[in-house]
């Protein structure tokens, strides 16, 4: 049960992640936009993807600590990464349009340091899949 959480949890994150690189921030040029649009997306968009990242964080330490080898250690530490992009590139990026409102150069930054996160999230389940 919890090899299966964590594989849900981390191609639910996969598909999100590839929406929200190709439409979702992409859609976020908006000029003019307040600040109190960026506050309720991403309320909205962490209410979707804060419990699955968490999940998914969970059971990969679950799992990690259980098996202790190196099929589990390489996923999770690309999810380490996942989450250390997510902290010093989308975060404050996401934090100066909820203060700031629209400015193109940040909504072109949230798109463009997303990308590791997307290819992460995508060779992760790439390799749970191939393990299972």
């Amino acid at each position: 049960m919890l090899t299966q959480a964590h594989i849900f949890c981390t191609i639910a994150m996969t598909s999100i992640i590839w929406f929200i690189q190709l439409a979702h921030y992409p859609n976020l040029h908006i000029p003019g936009a307040p600040a109190q649009y960026y506050q309720r997306n991403a309320s909205r968009t962490g209410f979707v993807v804060v419990p699955l990242m968490l999940v998914e964080a969970a059971t990969a330490a679950a799992l990690l600590f259980i098996h202790r080898d190196a099929l589990h250690l390489i996923p999770a530490i690309f999810l380490a990464l996942i989450w250390l992009s997510t902290a010093l590139f989308s975060v404050p990026r996401h934090n100066q349009l909820c203060k700031s409102g629209y400015a193109e150069t940040t909504v072109n930054r949230l798109v463009r340091t997303n990308w590791p996160r997307t290819l992460l999230w995508s060779a992760r389940s790439a390799m749970l899949l191939a393990f299972v």
